[in-house]
Protein backbone atom coordinates (compact mmCIF):
# COMPACT_ATOMS: atom_id res chain seq x y z
CA UNK A 1 0.00 0.00 0.00
CA UNK A 2 2.77 2.44 0.88
CA UNK A 3 4.52 1.76 -2.43
CA UNK A 4 1.42 3.14 -4.14
CA UNK A 5 0.75 6.08 -1.81
CA UNK A 6 4.34 7.27 -1.29
CA UNK A 7 5.02 8.49 -4.87
CA UNK A 8 1.77 10.47 -5.14
CA UNK A 9 3.08 13.70 -3.51
CA UNK A 10 6.28 13.48 -5.57
CA UNK A 11 4.33 12.98 -8.79
CA UNK A 12 1.99 15.83 -7.87
CA UNK A 13 4.96 18.11 -7.16
CA UNK A 14 6.70 17.12 -10.38
CA UNK A 15 3.67 17.38 -12.63
CA UNK A 16 1.79 20.40 -11.35
CA UNK A 17 4.52 22.55 -9.85
CA UNK A 18 7.80 21.79 -11.60
CA UNK A 19 6.58 21.09 -15.12
CA UNK A 20 3.89 23.75 -15.20
CA UNK A 21 5.93 26.62 -13.72
CA UNK A 22 9.67 25.98 -13.75
CA UNK A 23 10.53 23.94 -16.85
CA UNK A 24 13.01 25.99 -18.92
CA UNK A 25 12.38 26.81 -22.53
CA UNK A 26 14.03 24.16 -24.67
CA UNK A 27 14.46 26.25 -27.78
CA UNK A 28 16.36 25.33 -30.93
CA UNK A 29 18.94 28.01 -30.10
CA UNK A 30 19.61 26.45 -26.69
CA UNK A 31 19.95 22.98 -28.22
CA UNK A 32 22.29 24.17 -30.96
CA UNK A 33 24.50 26.00 -28.47
CA UNK A 34 24.91 23.07 -26.06
CA UNK A 35 24.53 19.98 -28.25
CA UNK A 36 28.17 19.62 -29.32
CA UNK A 37 29.58 19.88 -25.80
CA UNK A 38 26.92 17.50 -24.48
CA UNK A 39 27.95 14.93 -27.10
CA UNK A 40 31.58 15.28 -26.05
CA UNK A 41 30.61 14.75 -22.40
CA UNK A 42 28.60 11.68 -23.44
CA UNK A 43 31.54 10.03 -25.23
CA UNK A 44 34.06 10.89 -22.49
CA UNK A 45 31.77 9.69 -19.70
CA UNK A 46 31.17 6.36 -21.48
CA UNK A 47 34.92 5.76 -21.81
CA UNK A 48 35.74 6.88 -18.27
CA UNK A 49 32.93 4.86 -16.68
CA UNK A 50 33.82 1.66 -18.56
CA UNK A 51 37.47 2.07 -17.54
CA UNK A 52 36.48 2.70 -13.91
CA UNK A 53 34.23 -0.37 -13.80
CA UNK A 54 36.95 -2.53 -15.34
CA UNK A 55 39.50 -1.10 -12.89
CA UNK A 56 37.25 -1.74 -9.89
CA UNK A 57 36.67 -5.31 -11.04
CA UNK A 58 40.43 -5.85 -11.44
CA UNK A 59 41.22 -4.40 -8.01
CA UNK A 60 38.48 -6.25 -6.11
CA UNK A 61 38.62 -9.48 -8.17
CA UNK A 62 34.81 -9.45 -8.25
CA UNK A 63 32.53 -9.10 -11.24
CA UNK A 64 29.85 -6.44 -11.27
CA UNK A 65 27.38 -9.18 -12.17
CA UNK A 66 28.08 -10.78 -8.77
CA UNK A 67 27.13 -7.53 -7.04
CA UNK A 68 23.88 -6.72 -8.78
CA UNK A 69 22.80 -4.50 -5.88
CA UNK A 70 25.66 -2.15 -6.77
CA UNK A 71 24.73 -2.19 -10.46
CA UNK A 72 21.10 -1.51 -9.55
CA UNK A 73 22.09 1.40 -7.30
CA UNK A 74 24.23 2.93 -10.05
CA UNK A 75 21.42 2.48 -12.56
CA UNK A 76 18.56 3.79 -10.43
CA UNK A 77 20.54 6.73 -9.06
CA UNK A 78 21.65 7.76 -12.53
CA UNK A 79 18.14 7.48 -13.97
CA UNK A 80 16.68 9.52 -11.10
CA UNK A 81 19.35 12.17 -11.53
CA UNK A 82 18.74 12.24 -15.28
CA UNK A 83 14.99 12.70 -14.90
CA UNK A 84 15.25 15.39 -12.24
CA UNK A 85 17.96 17.21 -14.18
CA UNK A 86 15.82 17.14 -17.29
CA UNK A 87 12.74 18.37 -15.45
CA UNK A 88 14.34 20.94 -13.19
CA UNK A 89 17.39 22.27 -15.03
CA UNK A 90 17.33 20.92 -18.58
CA UNK A 91 21.13 20.96 -18.60
CA UNK A 92 22.17 19.14 -21.76
CA UNK A 93 25.78 18.72 -20.59
CA UNK A 94 24.69 16.99 -17.38
CA UNK A 95 22.28 14.81 -19.36
CA UNK A 96 25.18 13.86 -21.64
CA UNK A 97 27.24 12.72 -18.66
CA UNK A 98 24.36 10.81 -17.06
CA UNK A 99 23.48 9.16 -20.37
CA UNK A 100 27.13 8.18 -20.71
CA UNK A 101 27.10 6.47 -17.32
CA UNK A 102 23.96 4.52 -18.24
CA UNK A 103 25.36 3.52 -21.62
CA UNK A 104 28.67 2.48 -20.07
CA UNK A 105 26.87 0.31 -17.54
CA UNK A 106 24.89 -1.33 -20.35
CA UNK A 107 28.01 -1.81 -22.50
CA UNK A 108 29.83 -3.40 -19.59
CA UNK A 109 26.98 -5.73 -18.61
CA UNK A 110 26.05 -6.85 -22.14
CA UNK A 111 29.35 -6.80 -24.01
CA UNK A 112 32.40 -6.69 -21.74
CA UNK A 113 31.47 -9.12 -18.98
CA UNK A 114 32.84 -12.56 -19.63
Amino acid sequence: MSSILFPIPILFFTRFIVIEHFLPENTDEYKAKHQKSATKFLVVSIIVTVVLIQLLEAITNKKLENALVLAHLINSTTISSYVFNFLLYNNLKANGILSGVLLALAVHIFFLSA
